[in-house]
């Protein structure tokens, strides 16, 4: 992405230390108008999301929280493994 992003976001995400999220996230990136951007800092995992326009974040967001979704998914049907 060009520089110029009018829009940024972060989250913080607490992390479950048996997930590798970064392993897991890591094929976010750049694009056109939107970057992700990934970093764990002790228990927590820090998404940043720049953007040029609403649209673009609202698409990275969601891709994101998709990602997160089967994550979480995936660790709760394997609790009583």
């Amino acid at each position: 992405m060009k520089s110029g992003a009018n829009l940024t976001l972060k989250l913080l995400v607490k992390k479950d230390p048996k997930i590798k999220y970064l392993k897991i996230l890591s094929q976010k990136g750049s694009r056109e108008r939107s970057t992700i951007s990934l970093k764990e800092q002790r228990a927590n995992l820090i998404i940043e999301i720049k953007a040029k326009d609403a649209t673009a974040l609202r698409a990275s967001v969601n891709s994101i929280l998709r990602d997160l979704q089967a994550i979480e998914a995936t660790n709760t049907n394997t609790k009583g493994v």
